[in-house]
């Protein structure tokens, strides 16, 4: 057995490891002391910075040191991009240190994305669903382009939940803003906002000016509801007050319903996507009523 102590500069960090497991490598970086100047934070990722992980790192390692390296690659210009660890430096930073113990990745721009994604998607407590999700499908169509189909994994048997749960954070990218922005306050749960995905851009719209001005709460299964009336109805304030407050559920039904699904091979799908079908059908039946009439 080796008599080399174990320290905490040959314990492997969390990116080392998901380098080693994803990226192929089976080096584990040396670490070495970097002007804290020469940092730069990539400002093109789906991640915002939290003040109060900063305030946490910073007491942090004013008690401990700094446990943990940041992961950084080489600019040309001498400096130096953080791919993962700001919230670290930052905190480095407030405490005055004009150093920071870093590992300089040798990695392609491309492996050099998925080391950011992957070591932020992997504390995922710390971000809002939307940054999750649009994270999750970067890394998806990284995956894709490197022409790597393997699925994501996770240990301990839990690979088919963890790939629902990260379907269900890619799914609610799309929705509009100010749904995905009531997902990420907590107003509308995950299952819910998934569920309201599905909704035609036109539908999402109508239903977030509803919620919002009449505060309405929302289920989920209220939301799988309304995938189904809108494949008969388009969306308006008065439909939508029926379907969440109905004031008569006997009154007898004096319109005809048709699912959408049955007809929207005869409709052009931008129809069918700003939610106007309704009126493209009387449109039709007037052209076929004058055909009609002329025959």
């Amino acid at each position: 057995m080796s008599d080399i102590p174990l320290t905490i500069q040959n314990i492997p960090t969390p990116e080392q490891a998901y380098q080693s497991v994803i990226l192929g490598s089976s080096v584990i970086d040396s670490i070495q002391k970097i002007d804290i100047n020469l940092l730069d934070e990539i400002n093109d990722q789906p991640f915002k910075i939290n003040l109060n992980k900063v305030e946490s790192y910073a007491s942090s390692i004013a008690e401990y040191g700094q446990l943990e390296p940041v992961q950084v690659w080489a600019k040309e210009n001498g400096r130096y991009e953080i791919l993962a660890g700001r919230h670290r430096v930052r905190a480095c930073k407030q405490l005055g240190f004009t150093q920071v113990d870093c590992i300089v990745k040798n990695v392609s721009d491309h492996n050099a994305r998925m080391i950011l994604l992957k070591t932020n998607t992997d504390r995922e407590d710390d971000f809002l669903p939307s940054e999750l999700g649009w994270a999750y499908r970067e890394q998806e169509q990284l995956l894709k382009d490197s022409g790597n189909v393997r699925p994501t994994t996770k240990p301990n048997g839990e690979n088919s939940s963890y790939r629902k749960k990260v379907y269900r954070y890619k799914r609610i990218t799309y929705l509009i803003e100010p749904l995905l922005n009531m997902v990420d306050s907590g107003s509308i749960k995950l299952s819910v906002g998934v569920e309201l995905s599905y909704l035609t851009q036109k539908g999402q719209e109508t239903l977030a000016e509803y919620i919002l001005g009449k505060k309405q709460k929302i289920s989920e299964k209220q939301a799988h509801a309304l995938r189904d009336l809108e494949d008969t109805t388009a969306f308006t304030e008065d439909i939508l007050e029926e379907f969440f407050h109905p004031t008569n559920t006997n009154k007898p039904i004096n319109s005809i319903q048709i699912k959408v699904k049955d007809i929207k091979e005869y409709i052009p799908k931008y129809v069918l996507n700003n939610g106007s079908y309704e009126d493209y059908i009387i449109k039709a039946l007037q052209f076929y009523q004058r055909q009609q009439g002329a025959e």
